[in-house]
Protein backbone atom coordinates (compact mmCIF):
# COMPACT_ATOMS: atom_id res chain seq x y z
CA UNK A 1 0.00 0.00 0.00
CA UNK A 2 1.18 3.32 -1.33
CA UNK A 3 1.71 6.35 1.72
CA UNK A 4 0.17 9.10 1.25
CA UNK A 5 1.30 12.78 0.19
CA UNK A 6 1.36 14.02 3.56
CA UNK A 7 3.32 11.11 4.77
CA UNK A 8 5.71 11.05 2.30
CA UNK A 9 6.57 15.02 2.74
CA UNK A 10 6.39 14.37 7.10
CA UNK A 11 9.12 11.44 6.90
CA UNK A 12 11.05 13.27 4.60
CA UNK A 13 11.41 16.88 6.35
CA UNK A 14 11.41 15.85 9.73
CA UNK A 15 13.93 13.92 9.43
CA UNK A 16 16.63 16.78 8.32
CA UNK A 17 18.50 17.93 11.33
CA UNK A 18 18.14 21.17 12.30
CA UNK A 19 20.07 21.12 15.58
CA UNK A 20 23.00 23.03 14.10
CA UNK A 21 20.57 26.00 12.59
CA UNK A 22 18.93 26.47 15.42
CA UNK A 23 19.19 30.30 16.87
CA UNK A 24 17.56 31.78 20.20
CA UNK A 25 15.72 34.66 20.73
CA UNK A 26 14.73 35.91 24.84
CA UNK A 27 13.28 32.48 25.79
CA UNK A 28 12.45 31.28 21.88
CA UNK A 29 13.67 29.00 19.35
CA UNK A 30 14.04 29.60 16.20
CA UNK A 31 15.20 28.79 12.51
CA UNK A 32 16.03 31.02 10.06
CA UNK A 33 13.39 31.92 7.41
CA UNK A 34 16.00 31.95 4.55
CA UNK A 35 17.63 28.30 5.91
CA UNK A 36 14.03 26.42 6.06
CA UNK A 37 12.76 27.78 3.14
CA UNK A 38 15.62 26.63 1.14
CA UNK A 39 15.42 23.12 2.70
CA UNK A 40 11.85 22.81 1.86
CA UNK A 41 12.52 24.27 -1.88
CA UNK A 42 14.94 21.48 -2.31
CA UNK A 43 12.85 18.89 -1.37
CA UNK A 44 10.04 19.93 -3.00
CA UNK A 45 10.44 22.92 -5.38
CA UNK A 46 7.04 23.33 -6.35
CA UNK A 47 6.60 24.37 -3.08
CA UNK A 48 4.62 28.01 -2.72
CA UNK A 49 3.00 30.36 -0.05
CA UNK A 50 0.19 33.37 0.73
CA UNK A 51 0.33 35.51 3.16
CA UNK A 52 -3.48 37.18 4.14
CA UNK A 53 -4.10 40.92 5.09
CA UNK A 54 -2.68 41.57 8.70
CA UNK A 55 -5.06 41.29 11.19
CA UNK A 56 -5.63 44.41 13.38
CA UNK A 57 -7.53 43.47 17.08
CA UNK A 58 -9.28 45.61 18.94
CA UNK A 59 -6.43 45.68 21.44
CA UNK A 60 -4.27 47.49 18.98
CA UNK A 61 -2.10 44.23 18.65
CA UNK A 62 -1.37 42.73 15.16
CA UNK A 63 -2.10 38.65 13.93
CA UNK A 64 0.10 37.42 10.76
CA UNK A 65 -1.62 34.67 8.93
CA UNK A 66 0.31 32.70 5.97
CA UNK A 67 -0.70 29.72 3.71
CA UNK A 68 1.84 27.28 2.76
CA UNK A 69 1.67 24.73 -0.15
CA UNK A 70 3.92 21.60 -0.67
CA UNK A 71 3.55 20.48 -3.81
CA UNK A 72 4.65 18.14 -6.03
CA UNK A 73 3.41 17.02 -9.38
CA UNK A 74 -0.06 16.30 -9.03
CA UNK A 75 0.19 15.67 -5.11
CA UNK A 76 -0.16 18.83 -3.17
CA UNK A 77 -0.72 19.94 0.72
CA UNK A 78 -1.44 23.16 2.62
CA UNK A 79 -1.51 24.51 5.94
CA UNK A 80 -2.13 27.71 7.40
CA UNK A 81 -0.18 29.43 10.28
CA UNK A 82 -0.63 32.18 12.31
CA UNK A 83 1.22 34.88 14.40
CA UNK A 84 1.27 38.30 16.43
CA UNK A 85 3.70 40.70 16.05
CA UNK A 86 5.79 40.46 19.05
CA UNK A 87 8.46 42.75 21.22
CA UNK A 88 11.51 41.98 22.90
CA UNK A 89 9.98 40.40 25.40
CA UNK A 90 8.01 38.29 23.33
CA UNK A 91 4.78 39.80 24.44
CA UNK A 92 1.80 41.20 21.60
CA UNK A 93 3.06 44.13 20.01
CA UNK A 94 1.20 47.12 19.82
CA UNK A 95 0.48 49.22 16.89
CA UNK A 96 3.50 47.59 15.00
CA UNK A 97 5.43 49.03 11.99
CA UNK A 98 5.82 47.82 8.66
CA UNK A 99 9.58 46.60 9.19
CA UNK A 100 8.08 44.35 12.59
CA UNK A 101 5.12 43.08 10.04
CA UNK A 102 7.50 41.87 7.39
CA UNK A 103 9.92 40.32 9.95
CA UNK A 104 6.66 38.66 11.79
CA UNK A 105 5.51 37.00 8.42
CA UNK A 106 8.73 35.51 7.69
CA UNK A 107 8.61 33.96 11.23
CA UNK A 108 5.57 32.46 10.71
CA UNK A 109 6.17 31.17 7.30
CA UNK A 110 8.95 29.23 9.06
CA UNK A 111 6.43 28.09 11.85
CA UNK A 112 3.95 27.10 8.73
CA UNK A 113 7.47 24.96 7.17
CA UNK A 114 7.23 23.09 10.58
CA UNK A 115 3.91 22.19 10.43
CA UNK A 116 5.29 19.67 7.45
CA UNK A 117 7.99 18.40 10.01
CA UNK A 118 11.03 20.33 9.15
CA UNK A 119 11.95 21.27 12.39
CA UNK A 120 8.85 21.01 13.97
CA UNK A 121 10.06 19.76 17.58
CA UNK A 122 11.50 23.21 18.17
CA UNK A 123 7.53 24.48 19.36
CA UNK A 124 7.01 21.71 21.23
CA UNK A 125 6.71 23.78 24.93
CA UNK A 126 5.43 27.43 23.48
CA UNK A 127 1.98 26.33 24.19
CA UNK A 128 3.30 25.01 28.04
CA UNK A 129 1.92 27.34 30.92
CA UNK A 130 4.33 29.68 32.38
CA UNK A 131 4.69 27.39 35.73
CA UNK A 132 5.45 24.40 33.58
CA UNK A 133 8.14 25.92 31.89
CA UNK A 134 9.29 27.02 34.85
CA UNK A 135 9.38 23.83 36.42
CA UNK A 136 11.35 22.42 33.90
CA UNK A 137 13.85 24.55 33.32
CA UNK A 138 14.64 24.65 37.27
CA UNK A 139 14.76 21.13 38.21
CA UNK A 140 13.48 17.47 36.97
CA UNK A 141 10.66 15.52 38.62
CA UNK A 142 11.19 12.10 40.09
CA UNK A 143 9.56 9.76 37.17
CA UNK A 144 13.03 11.94 35.31
CA UNK A 145 14.93 10.48 38.67
CA UNK A 146 13.86 6.99 38.45
CA UNK A 147 13.69 6.37 34.49
CA UNK A 148 17.18 8.05 34.39
CA UNK A 149 19.16 5.58 37.72
CA UNK A 150 17.12 2.81 35.64
CA UNK A 151 18.84 3.13 32.57
CA UNK A 152 22.11 3.66 33.64
CA UNK A 153 21.68 0.59 35.97
CA UNK A 154 20.86 -1.02 33.02
CA UNK A 155 23.70 -0.16 31.00
CA UNK A 156 21.27 0.82 28.26
CA UNK A 157 23.27 3.13 26.29
CA UNK A 158 21.03 4.13 23.52
CA UNK A 159 18.02 4.18 25.99
CA UNK A 160 20.33 6.67 28.22
CA UNK A 161 21.27 8.54 25.04
CA UNK A 162 17.34 8.92 23.90
CA UNK A 163 16.31 10.21 27.51
CA UNK A 164 18.79 12.19 27.26
CA UNK A 165 17.30 14.11 24.19
CA UNK A 166 14.42 13.73 25.73
CA UNK A 167 14.74 16.22 28.82
CA UNK A 168 17.03 18.30 27.42
CA UNK A 169 21.01 18.70 28.42
CA UNK A 170 20.01 21.17 31.76
CA UNK A 171 17.79 18.43 33.61
CA UNK A 172 19.96 15.54 32.04
CA UNK A 173 23.16 17.08 33.73
CA UNK A 174 21.00 17.94 36.84
CA UNK A 175 20.28 14.28 36.92
CA UNK A 176 24.20 13.65 37.35
CA UNK A 177 24.04 14.71 41.38
CA UNK A 178 21.19 12.65 42.12
CA UNK A 179 23.46 9.53 42.93
CA UNK A 180 23.97 8.16 46.50
CA UNK A 181 26.97 9.50 48.41
CA UNK A 182 29.98 7.11 47.83
CA UNK A 183 28.50 6.06 44.25
CA UNK A 184 28.62 9.66 42.70
CA UNK A 185 32.21 9.08 40.79
CA UNK A 186 31.52 5.32 39.99
CA UNK A 187 28.14 6.11 38.52
CA UNK A 188 29.43 9.54 36.78
CA UNK A 189 32.13 7.29 34.89
CA UNK A 190 29.89 4.61 34.32
CA UNK A 191 27.24 7.15 32.57
CA UNK A 192 30.34 9.02 30.46
CA UNK A 193 31.17 4.90 28.77
CA UNK A 194 27.32 4.58 28.19
CA UNK A 195 27.30 7.61 26.26
CA UNK A 196 30.47 6.93 24.13
CA UNK A 197 28.95 3.60 23.50
CA UNK A 198 25.55 5.10 22.20
CA UNK A 199 27.69 7.46 19.77
CA UNK A 200 29.50 3.93 18.38
CA UNK A 201 26.37 1.90 17.92
CA UNK A 202 24.48 5.07 16.37
CA UNK A 203 27.92 5.66 13.84
CA UNK A 204 27.18 1.79 13.38
CA UNK A 205 23.55 2.46 12.98
CA UNK A 206 24.05 4.95 10.57
CA UNK A 207 26.96 3.15 8.18
CA UNK A 208 24.39 0.03 7.85
CA UNK A 209 21.27 2.89 6.70
CA UNK A 210 24.21 4.30 4.39
CA UNK A 211 24.83 0.85 3.18
CA UNK A 212 21.01 -0.03 2.54
CA UNK A 213 20.37 3.58 0.78
CA UNK A 214 23.31 3.04 -1.32
CA UNK A 215 22.65 -0.56 -1.96
CA UNK A 216 19.12 0.60 -2.98
CA UNK A 217 17.28 -1.47 -0.72
CA UNK A 218 14.13 -0.26 0.27
CA UNK A 219 13.23 -3.55 2.78
CA UNK A 220 16.89 -2.75 4.74
CA UNK A 221 15.52 1.03 4.87
CA UNK A 222 12.18 -0.20 6.09
CA UNK A 223 13.86 -2.17 9.06
CA UNK A 224 14.76 1.59 11.17
CA UNK A 225 11.10 2.74 10.20
CA UNK A 226 10.99 1.34 13.80
CA UNK A 227 13.54 3.49 16.00
CA UNK A 228 12.81 6.11 18.29
CA UNK A 229 12.12 9.71 16.23
CA UNK A 230 15.51 11.17 17.58
CA UNK A 231 17.63 8.21 16.76
CA UNK A 232 16.28 8.24 12.94
CA UNK A 233 17.20 11.86 12.98
CA UNK A 234 20.93 11.24 14.50
CA UNK A 235 21.25 8.65 11.72
CA UNK A 236 20.09 10.74 8.95
CA UNK A 237 22.40 13.48 10.27
CA UNK A 238 25.68 11.08 9.92
CA UNK A 239 24.42 10.08 5.76
CA UNK A 240 26.15 12.39 3.29
CA UNK A 241 24.08 14.72 1.06
CA UNK A 242 23.81 12.32 -1.47
CA UNK A 243 22.23 9.50 0.22
CA UNK A 244 19.88 12.22 2.07
CA UNK A 245 19.13 13.09 -1.33
CA UNK A 246 18.67 9.41 -2.58
CA UNK A 247 16.74 8.22 -0.11
CA UNK A 248 14.21 11.39 -0.46
CA UNK A 249 14.09 10.04 -3.99
CA UNK A 250 13.40 6.01 -2.42
CA UNK A 251 10.29 7.64 -0.42
CA UNK A 252 8.99 9.42 -3.80
CA UNK A 253 8.79 6.48 -5.70
CA UNK A 254 7.40 3.99 -2.92
CA UNK A 255 4.09 6.35 -3.28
Amino acid sequence: MKESFAKTVWDTLHMVDVSSKVEKKGNLSYLSWAWAWGVLKEYYPESNYAFREPVDRLDGSCEIWVDLTVSEGESSLTHSMWLPVMDNRNNAMLNPDARKISDTRMRCLTKAIAMFGLGHYIYAGEDLPQGDLDEIRQGYSNEQKMRFHALVAEGNNLGLWTFRQGVGDEIYAALHNTFEAGEKVANKKRVAALEVGAAEELACLAADFGICIDANDSHGVNEFADYDLCIKQAIYGQLDHTQQHKLAEMKKEAV
